[in-house]
């Protein structure tokens, strides 16, 4: 869970059992609290937001009704109304962003879980072709249906439970026959619900399989073309692997993670076939072909040190300090992903606080930047400028393009339209480069301005040399960092790598950006690294 500072060292009720020590625990960590009104002015700096609604210009957010909400499951339904649940409320919002009018409908215990409730319940929520809308609920142990013509609730309870009194179901999905299939954290199973054989306040029509692994939590999990379940499972931050489960013959297959990659949470599977998978413990996505089992490694740029923990930002106020020198977590944590109708792939960047898109097709990256930063999570203690994240723990992409995503400690939800043209773009004049080991490489990159800019350009750079996305036992030098453009045009800048003696021959994949106020844009540079010839 992320760090907080000495305004939140007082909420002793707040007991953690999870996984992550310097992330939010959100995907793997259940939150028991006491009522607001127990822990007063601190639990509301922490999990209640500011109240004040932020924008830029491509994201706008809308303040929720209930205080202290915390939403985390979001979807977009046919007509375009958006559905966020309210964990901490215990309701279900329902948005109009045409009239910007939020109606909301409390579930059925609501009153009977208000003394204690877990943060970031229900995190995933889905309509099935009859306009019912499904989610599941860590509290409840349950997953839940809301007839939205009716206004009905019904819930089905999940036969198995756990220490922690739930086994935390935050993921489902719908197979061809529109039957439900999800996947418990703590259970550590795979279940499986039939609509048609359900009853009300019942483990009835549910089934559960257990995968043979000797790790502790399950993550999301997804279909392939051929009915197979592919989901993410781990021991943080010790290990994590690929799991797929074929439901025709129960068998389960594993597939081991590179080194370094022990978080792995978000999933998704191209048309191609090839599943797409978040480290949620560094900046690395990756692309595994389970064909030849082959994996491609991506990082994200280097997050802003705003949003970093521990030493970090104190490093860069030392003589040599710099976000490629410094040691803490500059790491950007991807999450979970979605992949678009065009084969593009959105990655909500929980500790880089934005919304990104990766197209693979020309390996660009787009981060779009959240306007809101609470200072309670992160290591703000004697930092001026705006510091901290806002939480998106969840997004859904609505038919025009636009991403629809909660901020979980903000009581917000937001929108980022990226249909709107971007100012800069970054161009490689070749992106494949060789060098040896030992010998300096220069590349040559075209930075153009679509417009005159009332603020500089900056040149950034991260690589897959090591999961966090820092270029270790590597040196990268841009001949100009700063780049200012008074009229739209096009400015060369040349980039010079060097590799250090610990550097191991090998291909890695660079991420250069091109930061302009709340946008980044990146391209990839293949650089294959070759053993010195004497």
């Amino acid at each position: 869970m992320s760090k907080k500072t000495k305004k939140s060292s007082n909420i002793k009720k707040i007991i953690v059992v999870g996984v992550a020590v310097v992330l939010i625990g959100s995907v793997l960590a259940i939150i028991y609290r006491p009522p607001v009104s127990e822990v007063e002015n601190e639990a509301k700096a922490l999990l209640c937001g500011s109240g004040v609604v932020n924008s830029n210009e491509y994201i706008q957010e809308f303040l929720i009704p209930s205080e202290c909400s915390e939403p985390v499951g979001i979807t977009v339904d046919k007509n375009g109304i958006i559905w966020v649940a309210e964990s901490a409320t215990r309701k279900i919002g329902k948005f109009d962003p045409e009239t910007k009018q939020f109606k909301e409908f409390s579930l059925p215990d609501a009153q009977a879980r208000k003394k204690t409730l877990p943060i970031a319940s229900i995190w995933d929520m889905k309509f099935d072709e009859h306009n019912n809308l499904w989610f599941t609920d860590v509290v409840a142990n349950a997953i839940w249906k809301f007839n939205t013509e009716i206004e009905i609730f019904e819930t089905y309870k999940i036969p198995t439970t756990t220490e922690f009194g739930t086994s935390y179901p935050i993921n489902f999905n719908f197979d061809n026959e529109g039957n439900i299939w999800f996947s418990e954290i703590y259970g550590k199973k795979i279940g499986f619900l039939d609509p048609s054989n359900t009853q009300h306040n019942t483990s009835e029509g549910i089934k559960e399989f257990s995968p043979s692994i000797d790790l502790e939590t399950l993550g999301p999990l997804v279909f392939d073309n051929e009915g197979s379940i592919w989901f993410t499972a781990l021991t943080y931050p010790v290990t994590g692997n690929i799991m797929k489960f074929n439901p025709s013959n129960m068998n389960f297959t594993t597939y081991n993670m590179p080194k370094g990659i022990s978080s792995p949470v978000g999933v998704v599977i191209d048309v191609d076939g090839n599943l797409w998978i978040n480290d949620h413990g560094t900046s690395t996505f990756l692309k595994l072909n389970p064909e030849n089992d082959t994996l491609t490694t991506y990082v994200t740029s280097l997050p802003r040190a705003s949003t970093s923990l521990g030493g970090y930002e104190k490093c860069l106020t030392q003589s040599g300090g710099s976000y490629l020198t410094c040691a803490g977590l500059p790491v950007s944590l991807p999450y979970w992903n979605i992949i678009d109708d065009k084969g593009k792939i959105w990655i909500n960047l929980h500790q880089g606080n934005a919304i990104a898109v990766f197209d693979p097709n020309e390996e660009t990256l787009i981060e779009y930047f959240i306007p809101t930063q609470n200072p309670n999570w992160g290591a703000c203690e004697g930092y001026d400028e705006p510091c901290g994240i806002a939480n998106p723990l969840q997004f859904a992409l609505g038919s025009d393009g636009k991403v629809w995503f909660t901020e979980w400690s903000e009581n917000k939800i937001a929108v980022l339209n990226p249909n709107l043209s971007l100012p800069i773009n970054l161009n490689i004049v070749n992106n494949n480069v060789r060098m040896l080991h030992g010998e300096s490489v220069k590349i040559e990159l075209e930075v153009t301005a679509n417009q005159k800019l009332d603020s500089t350009v900056d040149m950034r750079i991260a690589g897959t040399v090591i999961p966090t996305g820092r270029l270790f036992n590597m040196t990268a030098q841009f001949d100009e960092q700063k780049l200012t453009f008074n009229e739209p045009s096009t400015k060369t800048v040349m980039l010079t790598i060097v590799p250090e003696d610990g550097l191991q021959p090998g291909e890695y994949r660079i991420t250069i950006s091109v930061n302009y106020k709340d946008l980044t844009y990146s391209r990839i540079l293949h650089l294959k690294v070759e053993p010195s010839k004497m």
